[in-house]
């Protein structure tokens, strides 16, 4: 059943994908980059996770996770406000 729901969506990625970018204009390539480095990090990060918890238990992990969440908000905030320094 996994495999039956893996395949249909990744059919679905394309689609994804090319919603995403549209109309990015000149900041597709950044926006690419981040779609793909978030793809990415909802792979390695449930892995990584699952290991620490095992090894440390829950609250190193929720830690190490709201660490993650800040780290990934200031760099939000940080590309928000260059993007709009480049438009300005």
């Amino acid at each position: 059943m996994l495999i039956l729901v893996l395949c249909f969506e990744s059919a679905c990625f394309t689609a994804i994908f090319t919603l995403v970018l549209r109309g990015l204009g000149n900041h597709t390539k950044r926006g690419g980059s981040m779609l793909i480095a978030a793809i990415s990090g909802g792979a390695a990060i449930p892995t990584m996770t699952g290991a620490v918890a095992t090894k440390t238990g829950n609250f190193h992990t929720a830690v190490g996770d709201s660490n993650g969440f800040l780290c990934s908000g200031v760099g939000v905030s940080r590309v928000c406000q260059y993007c709009q320094q480049e438009t300005a």
